[in-house]
């Protein structure tokens, strides 16, 4: 099976501190609400570091998918989560049938009382399906970043 590999980047201004932001983002919890396909996350496994500097998560995402009309597909994708607190970021290694992986790395930068919210994201998924996954993956990205400027735009 063949494979096709894009990069696209989406960037956020987000007015709030960005110890902030990057809790909420590095939360798992949080994607159900900010990710609009999410509707469920199951924490598998967490790992902190001795220093408190990173964490890892292990955890299973279902996302909603509707197709034709009322007929929905919930998918059940494995996500391997990486947490630095210095710098910050946080980058999500995404395994979905078939064959689909993404890697969205988020990192966040303070800018005069907002932060940049800038996140580089990679798919890989067969050629056949690339342009609906990376239109799909682009848009879902786009409207977390939405959701997350909703959310904390202006709170301190």
């Amino acid at each position: 099976m063949l494979l096709r590999t894009t990069t696209f980047e989406c960037t956020a201004l987000v007015h709030a501190p960005a110890d902030k932001v990057f809790a909420t983002v590095a939360e798992p919890l949080n994607m159900v609400g900010l990710q609009p396909f999410l509707i469920r996350c199951d924490i598998l496994k967490k790992e902190v570091s001795a220093d408190l500097r990173t964490r890892s998560y292990d955890v299973y995402f279902i996302e909603r998918f509707h197709l034709l009309g009322p007929i929905r597909y919930d998918n059940k994708i494995r996500v391997h989560i990486d947490i630095q607190s210095e710098p910050r970021q946080v980058h999500f290694h995404v395994k979905s049938f078939p064959r689909i992986r993404l890697r969205s790395s988020y990192v966040f930068e303070e800018q005069a009382g907002a932060t940049l919210v800038r996140e580089t994201v990679t798919v890989e998924s067969p050629s056949l399906l690339a342009g609906f996954v990376v239109k799909t993956a682009r848009a879902a990205q786009e409207r977390l970043l939405e959701n997350l400027r909703r959310k904390l735009d202006g709170s301190r």
